[in-house]
């Protein structure tokens, strides 16, 4: 399945080639033109990685960042902002983008970003599994069906 990338921005131009880009190796890209509606979405269409722009009506890109990055179901989901500001204005800690480019941003290096943060984002959820299956199967032994082991049940 490929993986979905959603793009909030109101400035389409500059977007349009990422989107073609990303497009021609395989993503699914969704579009959104305020930060409310790709708050919904977030929620609709749950996209592998998000590129947000600073500047957006309603909410602009820094606060959508900083509502998914607080809400535990989206920490994880990584973040690409693009802005004309420094980087001074966008805080520190949890709250904010995994990357930012400077807008104009080169598609080549935004491209490569992406393709690094979804193999990270990737990782972490294969080690996340990892270790819950551990934990579940220890507390089996420790609860349920001590003197099973060497019979399947928990075989490598």
């Amino acid at each position: 399945m490929a993986k979905k990338i959603l793009i909030i921005t109101n400035d389409l131009l500059p977007f349009n080639q990422l989107k073609e880009s990303l497009e021609a190796i395989g993503y699914e890209i969704i579009m959104a033109t305020d930060g409310i509606t790709g708050l919904h979405k977030v929620n609709m269409e749950t996209p592998d990685l998000i590129v947000i722009d600073y500047m957006l009506p309603q909410i602009n890109g820094y606060g959508v960042c900083s509502l998914l990055k607080r809400d535990i179901r989206y920490r994880d989901l990584p973040v690409i902002m693009t802005t004309i500001f420094s980087n001074d204005h966008l805080g520190d800690g949890k709250e904010k983008p995994d990357f930012i480019f400077h807008r104009p941003f080169n598609i080549e290096a935004m491209v490569a970003k992406i393709k690094e943060l979804l193999a990270i984002a990737d990782a972490k959820k294969e080690e996340a599994k990892k270790q819950l299956a551990e934990q579940a199967e220890k507390w089996l032994r420790q609860h349920y069906i001590p003197g099973l082991e060497g019979q399947g049940i928990f075989s490598r």
